[in-house]
């Protein structure tokens, strides 16, 4: 087969996750060939957030605690919409919480994950 040029496919570059119906064209400069126009679907999915979350143990001050984390994207940066708050206890306890990460985006996939923590 024979190299031919003249297919565009410019308008099939995408950076964010979801569904594409491009157009891409073939136009020959030879005119050996028929010009054409075709529809092509792309579907870029969610990525995985890198979730990182730590319990706290501590001595009972009477003071509320809450566990930290952070949520990393696919190029190692930070992102928002980790949450949290499930994890704040003032009281003697040990604790199972369930954090949350909700993707403001649209790149990632919402996810939740275990994290323990006590107050002694």
């Amino acid at each position: 087969g024979e190299s031919l040029s003249g297919l565009n496919l410019s308008n099939t570059t995408h950076t964010n996750a979801g569904t594409y119906i491009d157009v891409v064209t073939f136009t020959d400069v030879t005119g050996n060939y028929k010009n054409t126009i075709k529809n092509v679907k792309s579907i870029i999915s969610k990525a995985t957030v890198t979730l990182t979350v730590t319990g706290y143990s501590v001595i009972f001050d009477g003071l509320p605690h809450t566990a930290t984390g952070t949520a990393t994207g696919v190029l190692g940066e930070s992102l928002s919409g980790l949450n949290l708050s499930s994890t704040t206890h003032t009281n003697v306890g040990t604790y199972l919480d369930v954090v949350t990460f909700t993707d403001v985006t649209g790149n990632y996939k919402n996810t939740v994950k275990n994290v323990s923590s006590r107050i002694l």
